[in-house]
């Protein structure tokens, strides 16, 4: 199920995902076998930074998720 999140700015999403352990040398790994990444970002009239994920949501993530009634994107 994709999970929507929104952060409050890009270096809150950055030090999430670090904190995870989701960036390797500097990169995103978005992809893997239990999880997928889509980082929307900043979306035009909208607040926060934006993105979507199919995973189990790491600890602390749950209060950025949002239920939007129109995603913007969604997975394929």
């Amino acid at each position: 199920m994709t999970q929507f999140l929104r952060f409050p700015d890009a270096d809150t999403w950055t030090a999430a995902a670090s904190e995870a352990g989701f960036i390797s040398d500097g990169a995103l790994v978005a992809y893997t076998h239990d999880r997928a990444i889509d980082v929307v970002g900043e979306i035009a009239g909208m607040a926060g930074f934006h993105v979507n994920f199919i995973g189990e949501l790491p600890t602390g993530w749950s209060e950025f998720v949002v239920t939007p009634v129109s995603p913007y994107r969604v997975f394929a």
